[in-house]
């Protein structure tokens, strides 16, 4: 199956915005996000380092092989593979009642929560269309004006859905006190 250029462009972009600033994350402080995974309780405690590493290293390749058309298709499916364990680690999390712990997704820290898992699912989806075949057309200087701008809107879509979440969980552990006390 064969999808709109444009599409596959946009798709991209977004991802390539959504993992950049999950490596920029890890790296401003690569200890804290190290603690971060190391609360998942997924690895033994010796394979943390190492494991977090290579998370970084596949962001870093997905963002460089989502830039080259040739290397795109790779790269997406290595999103949505990512994007699938980072939503299933979430998840048994929350299974286990472990929703306190920094997600370590980039950006103000946040708890765990089934928006995350949901926010992932989605992403996956995006990064399976940014793997298909493009059709044959070429790209205009307007597909290029919308290409940013969806872009853009995109991503400041995920920013207030991610405050709206953060926002909800702050609420909940408000309500969650008061009626405690």
């Amino acid at each position: 199956m064969q999808l709109d250029p444009l599409v596959i462009l946009i798709a991209s972009g977004v991802l390539i915005a959504v993992f950049v600033r999950a490596i920029w994350h890890k790296l401003s402080d690569f200890d804290v996000f190290k603690a971060s995974f190391a609360d998942y309780e997924l690895l033994p405690q010796s394979l943390v380092a190492p494991a977090a590493l290579i998370l970084v290293l596949a962001e870093a390749a997905i963002v460089a092989g989502l830039v080259v058309p040739l290397t795109r298709p790779a790269a997406a499916i290595g999103a949505v593979i990512l994007l699938v364990l980072y939503g299933g680690a979430i998840a048994v999390n929350l299974r286990r009642g472990r929703y306190l712990i920094d997600c370590g997704c980039g950006g103000p820290g946040q708890g765990l929560s089934w928006f995350l898992v949901a926010r992932n699912a989605i992403l996956a989806v995006i990064a399976a269309m940014a793997a298909m075949a493009p059709g044959l057309r070429s790209i205009s200087v307007s597909d290029a004006l919308i290409l940013g701008l969806s872009v853009v809107t995109v991503w400041l879509l995920i920013l207030a859905s991610e405050q709206a979440a953060a926002n909800d969980a702050h609420r909940q552990f408000i309500r969650n006190s008061r009626n405690k006390g």
